[in-house]
């Protein structure tokens, strides 16, 4: 857990009703369907054992591969479970140690392919994978690329990672800083540090192609050149609350959800990512003040532009097919009766999968999206657990994030 940003219910409640009103989603939607498997404890949170992020992808660039799939989750103690099957039970799932940094925290994954994964963790590390199924030893030792402090003492800590391919990778931390490389595997010297002014909070980064991220937090950030240094960044303009979790599919639209105006639910989206604050429509997803962490939004993971779900901190999901016009349906629990502080999810287009506080793995079957050969998408972000809350349930932390869906080039 990385507290950075710690804000009572009370004073979440009372900075939501100074902000500007949003429109009311509507809730019908039609399209794609998901259906929610049997949860399973993979980790023992008494131990630290949380789950913070997960990432999951599915090729469709070859006909060898074609269809096969990856989902790796990350803990709070350096330990990833990764999964080709991830709809199946607990067997198909495999726990490999990759960071034995003590203290480390996994905050961030991305696996853009099924052979290519990189990971962050609140201690300013990166790790990366040519082969995320191999075992430790097909993944890299951590690499330290960001020695940035703290305010109260300690690192500041890698907030989540979006990766493009193998060719580019762009971090960013708790100090509002964007750390990028064109050559992940190039050890420290091949990231670069750029310092964002006024240390934003950043939560969370997509990366749908090359030439296009979106960082989102307090403020939404995109560039055209992610690796171009600090005046590559545009800011354009405040969330309309916090956005914890921003996913884009495309080019052609990203959606964020988090914390909004008079209401504990938010979605935000565009259809033009490189465009001006007004290109960004806000829209209430939830109205009454939260119960413990549910309505808060902690992560959303869209396949498709025409496919998004989102869940909150009590693992409800709420999923929509027109998230650019505010359409989405009313929340159902993935994990009955849960008592998770926060949840994390990725999509792709066959499978979902959601990771929580309790160390449970939720998987779910989509139904309704066709994959096709050599898609457009070149890959996508992280996404991750980005707000966290004290174990008493009466503070939500939105310091951590991430981002987008994981490599699902192709889909339609």
């Amino acid at each position: 857990m990385r507290p950075l940003l710690k804000l009572t219910l009370s004073c979440l409640v009372t900075l939501l009703c100074a902000l500007p009103q949003l429109a009311q989603a509507a809730t019908t939607s039609t399209g794609p369907t998901i259906r929610w498997g049997r949860s399973i404890a993979f980790e023992n949170p008494a131990r630290s054992g949380a789950f913070d992020a997960v990432s999951c992808a599915i090729n469709n660039l070859t006909v060898k591969d074609f269809g096969k799939q990856l989902c790796v989750a990350a803990d709070e103690t350096g330990h990833i479970w990764w999964s080709s099957k991830p709809w199946k039970a607990r067997p198909f799932w495999k726990r490999v140690t990759v960071d034995p940094i003590k203290g480390a925290s996994l905050t961030g994954v991305s696996c853009p392919t099924i052979t290519f994964c990189a990971i962050v963790d609140n201690q300013g590390y990166v790790i990366v994978s040519r082969n995320p199924t191999g075992g430790a030893r097909f993944w890299s030792r951590p690499i330290k690329i960001d020695a940035t402090a703290a305010s109260g003492g300690g690192p500041a800590g890698l907030a989540g990672i979006a990766c493009v391919g193998l060719t580019e990778c762009v971090a960013i931390d708790n100090a509002g800083q964007v750390i990028s490389s064109t050559n992940p595997f190039g050890g420290a010297a091949a990231w670069t540090t750029s310092a964002l002014p006024n240390a934003p909070v950043l939560t969370s980064i997509a990366c749908p192609r090359n030439n296009l991220c979106v960082i989102g937090g307090s403020t939404r950030y995109y560039a055209t050149n992610p690796t171009g240094g600090v005046s590559a960044w545009q800011a354009v303009g405040a969330s309309g609350g916090l956005l914890a979790s921003v996913s884009c599919p495309s080019a052609r639209g990203c959606v964020g959800v988090g914390y909004g105006s008079a209401t504990t639910g938010l979605a935000s989206a565009t259809a033009t990512p490189a465009g001006p604050a007004s290109a960004w429509v806000n829209t209430t997803l939830q109205t009454s003040v939260p119960v413990g962490n549910a309505q808060l939004l902690d992560s959303v993971s869209c396949p498709t532009i025409g496919f998004c779900v989102a869940v909150d901190g009590a693992d409800n999901v709420i999923n929509s097919t027109s998230p650019l016009t505010g359409v989405w349906n009313v929340a159902k629990p993935a994990r009955r009766r849960s008592t998770s502080i926060w949840s994390a999810i990725s999509c792709e287009a066959k499978n979902c999968v959601l990771v929580d506080s309790r160390g449970f793995i939720t998987p779910a079957t989509v139904k309704g999206l066709r994959l096709t050969l050599a898609g457009t998408r070149g890959g996508a972000g992280t996404v991750t657990k980005t707000g966290t809350t004290t174990k008493t349930g009466t503070t939500k932390t939105g310091t951590t994030g991430t981002a987008g869906t994981t490599g699902t080039a192709g889909t339609t």
